[in-house]
């Protein structure tokens, strides 16, 4: 039963809310009161993505020793898509995707105060791909959320619904306006 409740009820919960929803999975160990140590973050450039990761930091700011996994497995933002640069015989530039995450991590971090240690995992994969095998170590999973409004807003993108299908940890989904105070879905 447990799938048929996420799906029905954290799913849906956390694509409608209007603060982060966090979603515990059942096999899930860890007393949910205890804050994360190691929190992994899946960002796009987006500013949903920004605020997922304001999200993260803040979690992080929390605990001790803690650490934080940024995951971009996007594109690389360039004025043409990626697959005509290389049609064209161009290549997109070394270390776009790196500098741009770095860049959001400093946006992120502008007038916090933390003491987390941030990596930065860069790729090409496809998003869900990409933080799973992250999630398996992780106390968190954060994800931004694209709220698009009417019949569409009442639905989860595919990366939050994959991830939060498949993750074995708690997921916390922010949502694409402000950050007020936190929900959660109990275990299923």
């Amino acid at each position: 039963m447990g799938n048929a409740v996420l799906g029905s009820v954290g799913v849906r919960l956390a694509a409608q809310a209007t603060c982060p929803v966090v979603v515990l999975q059942g096999t899930h160990g860890e007393d949910p009161g205890t804050e994360p140590r190691r929190i992994v973050v899946g960002v796009d450039g987006s500013e949903c993505s920004q605020r997922a990761l304001v999200f993260a930091l803040e979690q992080g700011a929390r605990a001790v020793d803690a650490s934080l996994v940024v995951v971009n497995s996007t594109e690389t933002p360039t004025p043409f898509a990626v697959q005509s640069l290389v049609a064209l015989g161009e290549r997109p530039p070394d270390g776009l995707p790196e500098r741009l995450s770095k860049d959001m991590i400093a946006r992120a971090e502008e007038g916090t105060a933390h003491d987390v240690d941030i990596t930065v995992l860069c790729t090409r994969e496809d998003p869900v791909h990409a933080l799973l095998p992250e999630s398996a170590t992780a106390d968190l999973v954060v994800l931004g959320s694209r709220s698009r409004g009417g019949i569409r807003g009442l639905l989860l993108g595919s990366v939050s619904q994959g991830v939060l299908h498949r993750a074995r940890v708690p997921v916390a989904i922010v949502p694409h306006h402000g950050v007020q105070g936190v929900g959660t879905v109990g275990r299923d």
